[in-house]
């Protein structure tokens, strides 16, 4: 079964992603004409002007004009052209001045003629005030995505030393896959589909599409190394651990919602950025629930033996990076409503903080002496190392209590010792 269940969350992944590439493309201009704008992204300060390079190959007479989405953030000059291009190349600038904080989007429209992709006619500009600022929230941007990206590899550590995932809550694995498989395309699609961007900045004039470069990073790599994770539970011994019957319920509800709305989208019956927002939504709600059973699991065995308090410290790092992430962009770029613009982002900030400080609790106040030391014979204690403060109890199994038999020790040996 869990084998199963990897194998079609990765082939959804590929079918997703290539559906919405495909739906992008749709439309198109004709062989013999094509129009495109570079750069599609620009970043501005507040004052600065910037250009941008309209190309027109081959075979197209007409005019090209173009207008913000949002107001008092650019002004652009000219706002069109007019063309008369048969067999040949031409190109012209057009600039683009930053008069105001925020994100807004160009669309060119050729005259009629349906781009090939949206992404070849939709320029996002951002304008910041401070450039100071802008470098911080990048820094802290990257730091939030190292913090939580690393906090997958205490757990991966702890498996892979103790050759086992007993302790760890294969109901929380299984959620935690299918959640980053869909907060994984929800960031591609918001960052790299033109066309849901551009249907985001039209819905929401002046606000910001709150995902950048290393929210794809730091999605794309937790999918990984929940596979790897899962991989682990599938090979490591687990005891009689299995996901539960409660979590399988859950877990098809919650694909069969995914491969609904799938449908639903291909046949045009909302938009894709609303079927990237329901997917946003899956992977929420499974953050609210998926630190369940592993929390309830270690109240059941007073221990958190095999769930990596490491984990735990860097993904409350990356949380309150995250949230200072996105006050730090919205503050430079004067779009505070805009922080609701990522919902996902910003409820993984506060639920995982939330949930870090349970297991905190757990760790160090309720079951601190069953860290503490555990009993490998009658007369010898362990105590943990720093290994085992930075991952947890991964040291083997053996070393806490193996049901393995030890070497016979007499009176006489021990009263001479």
């Amino acid at each position: 079964m869990d084998k199963i269940l990897v194998r079609c969350l990765c082939i959804l992944t590929l079918i997703v992603i290539s559906i919405i590439e495909f739906s992008g493309a749709v439309g198109g201009l004709t062989k013999s004409a094509k129009v495109t704008i570079e750069p599609s992204y620009l970043s501005l300060l507040l004052g600065s002007t910037g250009s941008l390079k309209i190309r027109v190959v081959s075979n197209f007479t007409g005019t090209i004009s173009w207008a913000p989405t949002g107001a008092n953030v650019v002004a652009v000059s000219p706002t069109s052209l007019v063309y008369s291009v048969v067999g040949k190349e031409e190109t012209a600038t057009v600039s683009v001045t930053a008069i105001g904080p925020g994100e807004t989007g160009l669309v060119f429209d050729p005259s009629g003629l349906l781009p090939r992709r949206m992404e070849d006619v939709a320029v996002s500009v951002v304008v910041y005030k401070s450039s100071a600022v802008s470098i911080l929230a990048q820094v802290v941007g990257w730091v939030y995505f190292l913090a939580w990206s690393i906090s997958f590899y205490p757990q991966i550590y702890c498996n892979w030393r103790r050759k086992s995932v007993v302790g760890l809550s294969l109901d929380f694995v299984s959620l935690n896959l299918l959640g980053f498989l869909c907060y994984t395309v929800f960031n591609i699609a918001m960052l790299y589909v033109g066309s849901v961007r551009e249907e985001f900045l039209s819905e929401n004039p002046g606000s910001i599409v709150q995902v950048d470069v290393n929210d794809v990073a730091f999605a794309s790599h937790a999918l990984l190394a929940c596979l790897v994770t899962s991989i682990q539970c599938m090979v490591y011994e687990r005891g009689n651990q299995r996901i539960s019957a409660l979590a399988l319920i859950l877990l098809s509800m919650l694909v069969t919602f995914a491969a609904v709305v799938t449908i639903m989208a291909i046949a045009a019956l909302f938009s894709w950025l609303m079927y990237v927002v329901l997917l946003s939504y899956v992977k929420l709600i499974i953050t609210c629930i998926k630190y369940i059973p592993q929390a309830v699991m270690n109240f059941k065995r007073k221990s958190t033996a095999g769930w990596s308090i490491g984990n735990i410290l860097l993904d409350l790092t990356g949380g309150l990076f995250s949230f200072l992430q996105m006050v730090l962009m919205s503050y430079n770029r004067d779009a505070w409503a805009s922080i609701w613009g990522n919902p996902t982002k910003l409820g993984l900030s506060f639920l995982s903080i939330a949930f870090d400080f349970i297991f905190m609790f757990q760790h160090y106040v309720l079951y601190r002496n069953a860290e503490s030391s555990f009993a490998v014979d009658d007369d010898v204690q362990y105590s943990p190392t720093i290994e085992d403060a930075l991952f947890g109890r991964c040291s083997p199994v053996r070393s806490y209590g193996s049901t393995e038999p030890t070497p016979a020790t007499s009176t006489t040996d021990r009263t001479s010792s």
